[in-house]
């Protein structure tokens, strides 16, 4: 490495430090949150063996160092962590590409790039409209299922009442961190099934789904639990036990999901003792 390489590493590392501390209540809850921290690291570690590339004159395209700036720039004006993120990126991948032999393909490589851009909090500090709209639509469908299960519910907006109980369904209950964590946990199951198939960018999209599942899944545990038993729903340890376990829920459902569509040549764990796929 050259002395070049470690002060953009500096620089990188004080840009996600940065962005990540410009706004501090995007990690409503540490239970949601923690993930996106793992996604660089799961990024480094994928990514390995690092190998810095020869001859050592190779420097940044100018291109490349105006469409950063012009990025980093742009979300400081506009106070957006999306645009932060996509120039943060943009530096990471120029950097791999001028310094660094891939030590995967570039196909692969292009692909782990999904996790430093998820590493950083856009979604929950720019998203604000997706937050509601899992939100009321999370509260429509656990309307549904309680009046199908018997229960006297109504519902106006994101505020419940079941069998005479008032639950609202507040911004803690929008999911955005938990799609951001699963953005990040999911991105890595996806890599991990599908990383020489195509079906890997077609199937991030699912993620998205799978999120909205969780959380509408934790709203209804708060639902039945405020009207089945005498425990504070409001509390941070019952709203963080509701949404490990419905995040653990999708989490399996994604690996499962991800798992059937792997290539049956990597799937080293159905083939008889003694066989090995190429």
């Amino acid at each position: 490495m050259r002395a070049s390489d470690f002060s953009l590493i500096t620089v990188l590392v004080l840009l996600a430090i940065h962005i990540w501390v410009r706004d501090s209540n995007w990690p409503a809850t540490a239970q949601d949150s923690w993930p996106i921290l793992a996604g660089i690291p799961i990024f480094i570690w994928f990514r390995r063996p690092w190998v810095f590339a020869d001859p050592a004159n190779q420097s940044f395209p100018a291109r490349g160092v105006a469409a950063i700036t012009a990025l980093y720039l742009l979300g400081v004006l506009l106070n957006s962590t999306l645009f932060l993120a996509l120039g943060w990126t943009l530096l990471f991948r120029t950097w791999l590409i001028t310094r660094t032999d891939a030590g995967l393909s570039a196909a692969c490589t292009t692909k782990l790039l999904a996790l430093p851009f998820f590493s950083f909090p856009w979604i929950a500090t720019d998203l604000n409209s997706v937050g509601w709209f899992f939100r009321l639509s999370g509260a429509a469908v656990v309307e549904l299922l309680f009046a199908a299960l018997q229960f006297d519910v109504v519902r106006h907006g994101t505020l419940l009442s079941v069998q005479g109980k008032l639950m609202s369904v507040e911004a803690a209950c929008s999911g955005l961190n938990g799609l951001q964590s699963m953005l990040i946990a999911g991105t890595t199951m996806a890599y991990l099934k599908l990383k020489d198939s195509p079906r890997f960018w077609w199937n991030l999209p699912t993620l998205v789904g799978a999120a909205w599942l969780a959380n509408t899944i934790r709203i209804a545990i708060l639902a039945f639990t405020a009207v089945e038993s005498s425990l504070d729903t409001q509390s941070q340890f019952i709203h963080g036990l509701a949404g490990c376990g419905s995040l653990g829920l999708a989490f399996g459902l994604c690996w499962f999901f991800f798992g059937l569509q792997e290539p049956k040549s990597r799937r080293r764990w159905i083939e008889p003792a003694g066989q090995h796929s190429g």
